[in-house]
């Protein structure tokens, strides 16, 4: 999946300068620990920045000799490099289809054993019938008994108990069961989620699509703010449906929803979990011309660590040489990625692989440390038990207080 063009191919120059660029020199690149080979035209790395420029036309060792070994970097992150010098675009790496795991054969078995679906008897019933019977038995033996009119009056009379105990407790329940659809009824007329009045297959739809349903995972923070919207929205128009509600009443309504400001996303109902998503959606992050949504991941087993890796290390190849619009080409498109990235509990090492990558390419105050760490803290209460999440904040201690003085909003 190729990612928004920051430009043209020969962005800010003419068609002259980049027939100039192209006939220009090669210049060698020593890649990798495979010591790969390149023979990229030396003026289109020189175009990318005064760093590079020095590099292939300075007085350097590296210009004289047209050649630099760059044994630290993977051939991936160069040939998206190199993509970009010459067309200021690159492809980002393509998810990896995992396999899902066997089934535990434990659970195979007790799904598949037939004594799961054995009935069971109660043994003690069968006794008490047997015994019955032997009773039977000896009366008969004994011959007519004088009691027999008593015996069927008193079972007649332990019917109708029966009846009219089976009776009670079927108003029992039925009272029971009017009053817990009442208190529901109340509970979600309390939340302002739906008008009393409606009707109850609208009540359900609104229910349904409006009240947030995200305490859990998986869900991706756009999703979350969207779901959120429609919450507010709803909570609006269902406070102000009621007839004949007082002006008093309504601006209560209206202060309580949209708080001082107007903005209802100032609103004191609004969860401050909202607001941190909302801050991570609303970064100052660099524009880029041509519009790009990324797909949206369907399955716990589509990895999307190859996908945020080869973002994130052509990141730190941009930060280390000064290439600004390769800074912000990248940075646009992992901060949609993560935006847009569902988050299955099986997934959540993809987006922690990016802390050790970010954080240790860059230095205090760089934008994509905000765009890795307010993204945990949108999500953190969902992945602190995560192993991989957990061995990363205690070893990278600067995410760990970036994300401790970012936490401490949302317990405000």
């Amino acid at each position: 999946m190729s990612t928004p063009r920051a430009g043209g191919p020969a962005s800010g120059a003419s068609h002259y300068d980049f027939e100039e660029s192209l006939s220009s020199k090669p210049f060698l690149f020593v890649v990798g620990e495979e010591r790969k080979e390149f023979h990229i035209q030396k003026e289109f790395i020189a175009q990318l920045s005064p760093v590079l420029n020095a590099l292939v036309n300075g007085r350097m060792k590296e210009a004289t000799e047209s050649r630099v070994e760059w044994p630290d970097l993977d051939v991936d992150t160069f040939v998206r490099f190199a993509q970009f010098a010459y067309s200021r675009d690159y492809t980002e790496a393509q998810p990896e289809i995992l396999t899902p795991p066997p089934p535990n054969p434990q659970e195979v078995n007790q799904q598949s054993s037939p004594s799961s679906g054995t009935q069971v008897i109660d043994l003690t019933d069968q006794t008490d019938g047997n015994s019955s019977n032997d009773d039977e038995d000896d009366n008969l033996d004994d011959g007519p008994d004088d009691d027999g009119d008593e015996g069927e009056e008193e079972e007649e009379e332990e019917e109708e108990e029966e009846e009219e105990d089976g009776s009670t407790s079927m108003e029992y329940e039925s009272d029971e069961l009017e009053s817990e659809e009442e208190e529901e009824e109340e509970t979600y007329n309390q939340e302002g989620v739906a008008n009393p009045n409606a009707n109850h297959d609208t009540t359900v739809v609104q229910r349904t699509t409006c009240c947030l349903d995200l305490r859990d995972l998986p869900f991706s923070i756009h999703n979350y703010l969207e779901r959120w919207k429609m919450y507010i929205t709803t909570r609006f128009i269902s406070e102000f449906s009621e007839p004949n509600s007082p002006p008093a009443k309504r601006r209560r309504v209206l202060n309580s929803i949209t708080g001082e400001t107007g903005d209802w996303r100032d609103s004191s109902s609004a969860n401050l979990k909202y607001h941190a998503m909302y801050r991570f959606a609303k970064l100052d992050i660099p524009h880029v011309p041509e519009s790009w949504q990324p797909g949206v991941n369907t399955s716990a087993y589509h990895s999307y660590a190859p996908v945020f890796q080869s973002h994130a290390r052509l990141y730190a190849l941009a930060e280390k040489y000064g290439i600004e619009s390769l800074k912000g080409l990248t940075l646009h498109c992992l901060h949609l990625r993560l935006l847009h990235f569902t988050i299955y509990p099986q997934r959540v090492d993809d987006a922690v692989e990016l802390v050790p990558v970010i954080y240790g390419s860059t230095v205090e105050g760089d934008p994509a440390r905000r765009v890795v760490m307010l993204f945990f803290c949108c999500v953190a209460e969902h992945v602190k038990e995560s192993p991989e999440f957990r061995a990363v904040v205690r070893s990278v201690g600067e995410f760990a207080d970036d994300l401790v003085r970012e936490m401490t909003l949302r317990l405000l």
